[in-house]
């Protein structure tokens, strides 16, 4: 990854997590928050976090995804969002959880990927294996659509 494209992912981490903080919702409980929400209310979890950092990274070059992430030791998925630069480039997540980007790769305790929310055609889009969904899950097009409404970007 390149110095310029690192320093950029890093500082989008540390804004938005300088912004919010980190906090499991309870159980029974699952609203995932737009970037606007989450700032307002101060708290969020990684649903939130993703949502918020893949806004960030919205309009630049490359592909953007919020992946929800199944790993060895953790009870429930974990949702992040991974960048590209370019086809042929390494993927790197954005994470609650660090304090710095890294390479999906690089992360031992990932079993799968079990699916990625983005954007396509203008609306919201789910993949599982880079195949494209026919049905994307209820509470992120909810979350786009929000998201889309408000006009309030995350950078």
């Amino acid at each position: 990854m390149s110095r310029p494209f690192a320093d950029h992912l890093a500082l989008i981490l540390a804004d938005i997590n300088g912004r919010a903080r980190y906090q499991h919702e309870p159980d029974g409980r699952d609203q995932w928050q737009t970037p606007a929400e989450l700032f307002r209310t101060g708290a969020g979890d990684c649903e939130d976090f993703a949502i918020a950092y893949w806004d960030a990274l919205r309009g630049t070059t490359g592909r953007h995804r919020i992946a929800c992430l199944v790993l060895n030791g953790y009870p429930e998925p974990h949702m992040v969002c991974t960048t590209r630069p370019s086809p042929l480039a390494a993927e790197w997540v954005l994470d609650v959880l660090a304090d710095v980007p890294y390479r999906l790769a690089d992360r031992s305790d990932l079993v799968m990927t079990a699916y990625q929310l983005g954007e396509e055609q203008g609306g919201p889009a789910a993949w599982h294996g880079g195949i494209r969904l026919q049905r994307t899950p209820a509470k992120w097009v909810d979350a786009y659509w929000r998201l889309m409404a408000c006009g309030d970007r995350a950078q």
